[in-house]
């Protein structure tokens, strides 16, 4: 319980957390972890800011493994008075990623963690749990009412087989944590780490978004993208949202219409000398017309999506400058040979 893991990367040092009221800091230092780790880093932020004594964090592991124990009543249901080790150390898992998920939900983790019985916040991440799986079914079948005609394998056995095992199998009371089913196709803005129904929603709130957006195209305009980045793409696990949004964004520097997902070529490769010069004015270039594309295809201010397309279009910034310096902006944001335009 007093591990000395590292907070995420930016998180600010335990030891400032008492410059400024505690439990604003610690919510903040603890932004972006995991619901399976949040417990664990929770009481090292406590630790080190000095709201949580030696002895408060020790008190804190016997409640764990006494909630531990009960779990484990439970789950054995009278069959065996023992259980493997490697058993325990699951439902453990489970119940820390429970517990995550309830201190995640308060105001001020910090004053819940030592105000309350870690009993009492296991029931309310359990309840929080079923709610939230509920909602992720809700966004799972919103997901396949958006569902793109693509002949993308990855894609469709995701949304199709791989979120109906998921949600079949998934155990909200003694395997919270795990994501019982394949995954594999890949977003455009991809997940770091995470199991359970935390990681399945948050797929499923992309993947939507994603949907959203290439359903302002063309289904044959598309395939032709695809094809002309892959020809196999269809047995392959690749992304549909970044070309889509490399090509209407190379469209729309170029003075064409989006819709077409056809830049010109020649007419790309003459912003060169402008990407080439850093990967942070390709960044620049790109963010900013993301922004201008979405306004363009009709996302009003204020839509999840237009943040979500810009920092998908930024973190290409590196290989576009690559491609700048190459002479390979054609390739880059996936635009037909020149042969292609003669048979048009």
């Amino acid at each position: 319980m007093t591990s000395e893991r590292s907070l995420p990367a930016g998180a600010p040092h335990p030891g400032d957390l008492t410059q400024t009221r505690p439990g604003e800091a610690i919510r903040a230092a603890l932004a972006g972890c995991g619901a399976g780790d949040y417990l664990e880093r929770l009481v090292s932020a406590c630790r080190g800011g000095g709201l949580l004594s030696a002895e408060g964090a020790a008190a804190l592991g016997h409640q764990l493994a006494a909630l531990l124990e009960k779990r484990a009543e439970r789950y054995l249901a009278g069959e065996s008075r023992s259980m493997r080790a490697e058993a325990s150390d699951a439902l453990l898992h489970s119940i820390l990623y429970t517990l995550g998920i309830a201190l995640k939900a308060r105001d001020n983790p910090a004053e819940a963690l030592l105000a309350e019985r870690l009993e009492a916040l296991f029931n309310a991440g359990l309840a929080l749990l079923r709610r939230r799986t509920a909602s992720a079914k809700r966004l799972w079948r919103a997901a396949l009412n958006t569902r793109l005609p693509s002949p993308s394998l990855c894609y469709t056995e995701a949304l199709g087989k791989g979120f109906s095992a998921f949600f079949h199998f998934y155990d909200v009371d003694y395997a919270a944590d795990q994501t019982p089913a394949d995954i594999d196709y890949p977003l455009g803005l991809p997940l770091e780490e995470g199991g359970g129904v935390e990681f399945a929603a948050e797929w499923l709130r992309r993947i939507l978004l994603e949907n959203r957006f290439c359903a302002r195209f063309g289904p044959n305009e598309i395939h032709a993208l695809m094809l002309r980045r892959e020809a196999d793409y269809a047995t392959l696990p690749l992304n549909l949202f970044d070309p889509v949004l490399l090509c209407a964004i190379g469209c729309l520097a170029t003075m064409g219409d989006p819709a077409t997902l056809r830049p010109d070529a020649l007419l790309l490769e003459e912003l060169a000398p402008r990407l080439a010069h850093s990967s942070e004015a390709a960044g620049i270039f790109l963010r900013e017309e993301a922004e201008k594309l979405c306004a363009v295809l009709g996302f009003a201010p204020g839509d999840a999506l237009i943040p979500y397309a810009i920092e998908v279009a930024g973190q290409n910034a590196p290989v576009l400058r690559a491609a700048a310096e190459a002479g390979r902006l054609a390739s880059f944001f996936g635009a037909p040979k020149l042969a292609e335009w003669e048979i048009m």
